[in-house]
């Protein structure tokens, strides 16, 4: 198994670890993610991870999306994935801030999101 396959399968494992959250899992409310949602992040980890660029942070939010974090000294990129055919984002680079939602097709990462995933890739 090469580097990229391990990555993959860390943060994938990570992701459907996810799924067994129990009800009120964070003791207000919290939901557990839909299956949808595990698999739309899965594929951001394949289209990702021959960049090797691990995010800093991938968590789960009360209302069952699934973030992945990013940061170094001059960016900061937050994606997340609710199980909607969709991809949210914020960006703050260099003191500018972007957000936006675009849809998720699992094949093709928006354009939004290719620059700022690059810059931090040059990075490590």
């Amino acid at each position: 198994m090469n580097n990229n396959e391990s990555l993959l399968l860390k943060n994938a494992h990570k992701v459907l670890s996810f799924l067994a959250l129990e009800p009120n899992w964070d003791g207000r409310e919290g939901v557990s993610p839909k299956w949808r949602t595990a698999i739309e992040a899965i594929q951001f980890i394949d289209l990702t991870c021959y960049m090797m660029l691990p995010p800093l942070d991938i968590n789960v939010a009360g209302d069952g999306e699934i973030g992945f974090y990013y940061k170094d000294d001059n960016l900061f990129l937050d994606i997340g994935f609710i199980g909607m055919g969709t991809v949210s984002f914020f960006i703050k680079i260099n003191g500018a801030e972007y957000l936006g939602d675009f849809p998720w097709d699992g094949f093709n990462i928006p354009d939004e999101l290719v620059t700022p995933l690059n810059i931090l890739g040059d990075y490590n």
